[in-house]
């Protein structure tokens, strides 16, 4: 069944959509896409020129959602995500703002970045990291 759902826009007209669901019982899962006008009908009406693309949609199994995983006509793998700080960023004492998938932002102020170095999150998703010398976070 149906366990939660988000959107982030990304910009240029794209969001990307996250749904998330627990399969129950035997058989075949399914996923379908539907539009609608946001009262729950699927009956859109079509006006001609209006299109919706899905690009890139992606079959996870798992409880969290992970980076795209490209795929041809068979399942695929890779390794884990990675992510941090490139150690030639900024390393010593530095701001950070971190902006998540919301808009909302925190400021971690005189933090001790080092290699490898991730910050504790308000939220689960992160639009950005911007790390600055200690004083100089705009």
């Amino acid at each position: 069944g149906y366990a939660g759902a988000s959107i982030a826009h990304l910009g240029g007209g794209r969001y990307a959509c996250t749904v998330t669901a627990v399969a129950s019982g035997a058989g075949s899962p399914q996923c379908r896409f539907c539009l609608a006008a946001g009262d729950g009908v699927y009956n859109l009406p079509r006006n001609g020129s209006a299109s919706v693309v899905l690009h890139a949609a992606d079959v996870q199994r798992g409880d969290t959602v992970t980076s795209h995983i490209p795929t041809t006509s068979a399942p695929a793998t890779r390794a884990a995500d990675v992510v941090g700080l490139k150690p030639a960023a900024v390393l010593g004492v530095a701001d950070v703002r971190i902006t998540y998938d919301d808009g909302s932002t925190s400021d971690l102020l005189g933090e001790n970045v080092v290699a490898g170095w991730w910050p504790v999150q308000a939220r689960p998703w992160i639009r950005s990291i911007i790390a600055v010398a200690e004083g100089t976070l705009p």
